[in-house]
């Protein structure tokens, strides 16, 4: 393969680049005879590698020739001595040899010899990085073999001058001349030749940011190398794919290409080869958020540079070790790594390196909160080096860096001034990612500063930059990688909603609020859409709309999160919640609630607060696993406590007839939250007073809404209502195969509905996925009581949650959200009536699990439970629930007129206040 940034070099043999000429002549004399057999005698001790006696043979040749007056075997003799030189390490002594060989070739009219000692003085200085003098040999090598109409010698002579263009960066010369070696390359084809050089055009092309020109070009290099069965031409065109698309920020696309790589790779044992790979794969994952990928990748690519003995793919594996260790909050095992990157490049005298790995020990520093100062001693070190080499990209980061330590220091006009250097220099690099993080960080400190139209300025502009990042993710896991960007930019919305309200605007903090939720859930839904909406983009009147065509009351809130001193660490937090209470009439009513009081310890937040009023419930685990509900009189209180937090502020804003609608829009950890089980001063529970029913955005809201109007009129007839399959195995801790027990109160379950419904149970080994997949795209009511398994899912990539179906034959029996959400449904109604159907991740996009995964698979109306149930008031719910649906067609007060009817019965909220409703009421 031709580097596209080094010429040809000069390599041991003579055969090779610079080639030893032949020549023929015949005289009688004896002293021409003895030249000749001295100079045979001499290429014999070339090929023996014997370099010492060569020269001596060659020295005593070019004697004779001179004495013969023989210019022919001057020449040769004196080009021959020229490479021996060149490979016995003397270069200049070389070129001076082949230059007189040159002069005497065109002072007696030798053309082809001319052109091969063009062409090898071009390689030596090319090889000597003199690209100027190489070109001084190489274009008149260029006329020579158009003259000469040397087709072969032309197209060898475009490639040579190219790289020297190339390696002086003239990109856009070498990429002309390459382009004219491709023209040659079609008329004489040669298939390796065009491979090697399409790779080329490829490189340049990226270079000069032509992405889908050097996608054509690194395309048809592929090609050639998969016709021409070289495996490594092929790992070089799917780098250069992968290259394209993550420099043009389309990790996702890049992500099949680097992968691929790897694998060829290994399997031809290019451990090299593989090492690259890996690191172009790890730093893909790592831009995607996919922290542990990474990781994994990183450490692999490690050992494979220590074995070889590759101490800058050392570098890059710690530094991407270090990374990967910071973003999953082990700030110790950060630092670490991070000291081994410094240690290395210090043994390299790589500055630049060495910069990097100062201001990654300053960032850990810093995350850490317990030494500040040594943070801003790394950073300002990073700084002076990336200045000294006149690197803007690393003086720009080291800045941002500096600016988030003043921020954390509550140093707001150094902060200022460090974020906005940062913001201009990224920008002009185009760097979005870090221009857009810096615009946050400005945003905050001039906030802090009381600055509020700038500081509105900047956290606009923030958004502006950071958004289009998503619309560049394609591919089989786009919505999932579109949720992983959006995450990283929640801190710009909560930030944006807090300046707005301190300059009392909250219905412009209300559309910012929904602009930063579920933001790819609604595009997914868009997508799947035949009429599409105009904009993802939701305006004030368009939320009013929404409540005044459902008739009901909308409750969105939002966590606003605030640097907050805990244990002397300054730290994000949930400091605030906003809440938005939008009326049938369109009226939209604004309170805040300060949650500053419950930090005061640093134990208590919104999170601890939502988990210990879960825990005051007990969860009872279908198949026997029971957490015991401690109803200690703190943690009940917690239940009073999230009533006065989540709905005494805005009840006055509530609807005042018993029963009415009220859809509920959490966030983060909010989701969580029983609403139903919220229990007022007076002792009533929420739902009590209110039909309630979710969403995670009202914009998904909208959406769902109008998808269901559109399918009203083609929902399928059947029905389909599975329970306790034969149940699958799932890996234990240890990784071995255990069996799920079996449920049989959710086999009776399924019975029960099943009557009402007018069907037949599915159950057992008859309820595999081959069986029941197909069905589900032809039902209008789904029911499934089995298993609902919660994992992080692999790579972080994809939608955690798994549903138990019955294993058949090579099917595992885990029915996967992933598999759910590529599922085409026409569902007025699905039930999962599992364990923890309702919970997932909990992200920017809302509950990020089963429920998302059948909403976006096209279910109208979702009901699923927040915690495990018991058996027996499950079934006596699920039941209550039908029976009400058959006379009322609105589900949410169906499903709370069962809840309530199941209170009756069993008081204790943790068996009725589990089941929630997302999606259309009707």
């Amino acid at each position: 393969m031709r580097a596209i940034l080094l010429a040809t070099l000069l390599t041991v043999g003579v055969s090779t680049t610079l080639t030893v000429p032949t020549f023929y002549a015949v005289q009688a004399q004896d002293t021409l005879s003895e030249a000749e057999r001295l100079y045979a005698q001499a290429n014999s001790q070339i090929k023996a590698s014997q370099l010492r006696d060569a020269y001596q043979s060659l020295q005593q040749a070019l004697s004779l020739f001179r004495s013969a007056q023989n210019q022919p075997g001057e020449a040769k003799t004196l080009e021959t001595l020229g490479i021996v030189l060149f490979v016995a390490g003397q270069p200049a002594q070389g070129v001076g040899y082949l230059q007189q060989s040159l002069k005497i070739v065109q002072a007696i009219g030798l053309s082809q010899n001319e052109l091969r000692l063009l062409g090898n003085l071009g390689s030596a200085y090319t090889s000597a990085k003199d690209y100027t003098t190489a070109r001084k040999y190489l274009e008149p090598r260029l006329v020579l073999a158009r003259n000469l109409k040397n087709v072969e010698a032309e197209g060898e002579t475009l490639d040579k001058l190219a790289s020297t263009y190339a390696s002086e960066g003239n990109y856009p010369k070498a990429l002309s001349l390459f382009q004219e070696y491709l023209v040659i390359l079609g008329k004489q084809p040669d298939r390796k030749a065009t491979m090697e050089t399409l790779a080329n055009v490829g490189r340049l092309h990226l270079l000069l940011k032509n992405y889908p020109k050097a996608l054509d070009a690194f395309q048809q290099s592929l090609n050639l190398a998969g016709t021409l069965n070289d495996r490594k031409a092929e790992i070089v065109a799917l780098s250069g794919l992968g290259q394209v698309y993550s420099e043009n920020e389309n990790f996702s696309s890049a992500l099949p290409y680097f992968q691929r790589a790897a694998e060829t790779a290994r399997a031809i044992q290019d451990s090299n080869k593989e090492l690259i790979a890996l690191q172009d794969l790890a730093s893909t994952y790592y831009a995607l958020g996919a922290y542990a990928n990474s990781a994994s990748l990183y450490y692999q690519s490690l050992q494979i540079a220590q074995k070889n003995q590759v101490p800058r793919k050392e570098l890059t594996a710690w530094n991407g070790l270090g990374n990967s260790m910071y973003q999953v909050g082990d700030l110790k095992g950060a630092v670490d790594y991070y000291k081994h990157s410094l240690e290395v490049a210090r043994s390299l005298k790589d500055r630049s390196a060495e910069g990097q790995a100062l201001g990654n020990l300053g960032l850990a520093y810093a995350e850490l909160g317990d030494d500040y100062p040594t943070a801003i001693q790394y950073y300002e070190q990073d700084l002076a080096i990336a200045r000294e080499l006149k690197m803007p990209l690393a003086e720009g980061q080291a800045l941002a860096f500096l600016g988030k330590v003043y921020l954390q220091l509550e140093d707001y006009t150094k902060a200022r001034d460090y974020n906005r250097k940062s913001a201009e220099i990224l920008g002009a690099l185009k760097y979005s990612r870090g221009e857009g993080l810096s615009y946050v960080n400005l945003g905050v400190a001039l906030l802090k500063l009381g600055n509020l139209s700038e500081s509105e300025k900047a956290l606009r502009k923030s958004v502006a930059v950071l958004e289009p990042l998503q619309a560049k993710v394609s591919g089989d896991k786009a919505d999932a990688l579109r949720v992983s960007l959006f995450e990283q930019q929640q801190r710009s919305y909560s930030a944006l909603q807090q300046v707005l309200i301190a300059q009392n605007k909250p219905t412009e903090a209300l559309e910012i609020a929904e602009r930063g939720r579920a933001r790819p859930f609604a595009e997914l839904l868009a997508e799947r859409s035949s009429a599409k909406p105009t904009s993802t983009l939701m305006g004030i009147s368009q939320i009013q709309q929404v409540a005044k065509e459902l008739n009901t009351t909308l409750v969105e809130y939002s966590t606003i999160t605030d640097l907050v001193k805990v244990n002397n660490k300054s730290q994000l937090k949930v400091t605030e919640l906003f809440i938005w209470v939008i009326q049938p009439t369109g009226n939209v009513r604004f309170k805040r609630v300060d949650l500053r009081p419950i930090l005061k310890d640093g134990s208590n937040t919104l999170d601890s607060l939502v988990r210990s009023s879960r825990e005051s419930l007990g969860v009872t685990g279908r198949g026997g696993i029971r957490i015991a509900a401690t109803n200690k009189p703190t943690e009940l209180g917690n239940l009073n406590q999230l009533h006065k937090l989540l709905i005494e502020p805005i009840s006055e804003f509530l609807p005042k007839e018993p029963g009415a609608n009220v859809v509920f829009v959490p966030q983060d950890a909010l989701f969580l939250v029983p609403f139903s089980a919220l229990k007022s001063a007076t002792g009533s529970y929420l739902l009590e007073s209110y039909t309630p029913s979710f969403s995670p955005s009202i914009q998904v809201l909208q959406l769902n809404h109008q998808l269901a109007k559109r399918g009203a009129g083609t929902t399928p007839s059947e029905v389909l209502v599975m329970g306790n399959p034969k149940m699958p195995s799932v890996p234990d801790e240890n990784q071995k195969p255990v069996q799920l027990a079996a449920l049989p109160g959710a086999e009776l379950e399924a019975k029960q509905v099943a009557s009402l419904l007018k069907t037949q149970a599915v159950i057992g080994t008859q309820a595999t996925k081959a069986f029941l997949l197909p069905r589900m795209t032809r039902s209008r009511i789904i029911h499934l009581a089995t298993h609902g398994l919660l994992d992080d899912s692999i790579a972080g990539l994809s939608i955690p949650g798994k549903i138990a179906f019955a294993p058949s034959g090579q099917d595992n029996g885990l029915l996967s959200a992933d598999e759910v959400s590529n599922l085409k449904l026409n569902a007025d109604l699905v039930v999962l009536s599992a364990c923890d159907t309702g919970r997932g991740r909990i992200l920017g996009d809302g509950v990020f699990g089963l429920s998302r995964a059948f909403m976006s698979a096209g279910a109208h109306s979702l009901i699923v439970s927040l915690w495990s149930v018991p058996d027996a008031p499950t079934a006596f719910l699920m039941s209550e629930f039908y029976r009400n649906l058959q006379t009322n067609s609105n589900k949410a007060a169906a499903l709370r007129q069962a809840m309530l009817t199941t209170l009756k019965r069993s008081p204790d909220p943790k068996d009725w206040a589990a089941f929630v409703l997302l999606g259309e009421v009707q």
